[in-house]
């Protein structure tokens, strides 16, 4: 038997209307944080150096951007999508009951954090979602390292992770159903791996996903403010530029697993056989030739290792 929440969950999936286009009726723009209006109209301006917008007042300023709705001329009001994003904690959690956002910093140890970000931090800033981007993204960059490779011809490759990181992180607040109960939005940081969970089941298949070209934000005002500012651009090719990113760093290929309740994807800092430190040296040996080719016959394979390992410690 379908539980109701299960229900609402599969209404929400199904709806053709995004779930953060909802006018938010009984609210102004004073329930939104001023400092955290003020960063991203900063950042707007800087993009669109021709936009007029210095001479806006603040309210018309979020109208012009499609932030605010004013299909009732007397009661101009933010968008759910707009609260999520400026607004004050407190605010959110009146209509978002179940709203979550949090950072893990476990490397060094899978057992204890050393570094976390969380909605209920009493910190000097308003823990809306856009604040949440703005602190995690620097973490994750402080966690990666700028770096490049050459190739057979000895051209310079990037082999620069955060360009994934960006777009994972950015994904994983554009489509989260912030509606689920329990549900919650967390980034997780390993020695060998980034964790990256929101709420909700991905409304695409997961091999189309990867491959690009379609869409389907929960959140298209949450979508349409992030482009204001450079990021989503492209969009529905999200997941296929993280996949890219990692291809040409010649990592293990990222994975997602969705759920009704939740979106899981992993991307990793390792290759294939990296991820797996509990085999020994030769069977990773065997498990990086079929990486490059998984129609290798024992043969061949006996004929790759045979310079490292006897014809019988490949056998077995």
């Amino acid at each position: 038997m379908i539980r109701i929440e299960e229900l609402k969950m599969l209404i929400r999936n199904g709806s053709p209307k995004s779930n953060d286009r909802i006018p938010m009726k009984d609210l102004t723009i004073d329930d939104l944080d001023k400092p955290t209006l003020a960063m991203f109209r900063q950042l707007v301006e800087a993009r669109y150096p021709d936009g007029a917008y210095e001479d806006m007042k603040m309210q018309d300023f979020l109208l012009h951007l499609g932030l605010f709705d004013d299909s009732d001329k007397s009661r101009i009001c933010p968008y759910a999508g707009t609260l999520l994003l400026f607004g004050k904690y407190n605010t959110i959690k009146r209509y978002y009951d179940s709203y979550q956002i949090d950072y893990f910093d476990y490397r060094g140890s899978a057992d204890r954090w050393s570094d976390r970000i969380a909605t209920d931090d009493l910190g000097p800033q308003e823990m809306n979602v856009f604040n949440f981007y703005s602190i995690v993204y620097q973490k994750l960059v402080s966690t990666s390292k700028a770096a490049f490779r050459l190739d057979e011809n000895m051209v310079r490759i990037n082999t620069d992770i955060r360009e994934a990181l960006r777009e994972a992180l950015v994904n994983t607040i554009i489509h989260a159903d912030y509606s689920i109960p329990n549900g919650s939005i967390r980034i997780e940081v390993y020695d060998t791996y980034y964790r990256f969970e929101n709420p909700g089941k991905m409304l695409i298949p997961t091999d189309v996903f990867f491959r690009g070209g379609t869409t389907k934000p929960r959140n298209d005002v949450v979508m349409s403010a992030f482009r204001r500012i450079g990021l989503s651009e492209r969009q529905g090719y999200g997941g296929y530029q993280i996949f890219l990113t990692v291809s040409n760093i010649r990592l293990r290929s990222p994975q997602i697993e969705t759920s009704l309740e939740k979106t899981v994807l992993t991307i990793w800092l390792v290759d294939l056989p990296g991820s797996y430190p509990e085999l020994g040296n030769a069977e990773k040996d065997v498990l990086s030739c079929l990486t490059h080719s998984s129609l290798l016959s024992k043969y061949d394979i006996e004929s790759m290792l045979s310079d490292r390992y006897s014809e019988y410690r490949i056998k077995k």
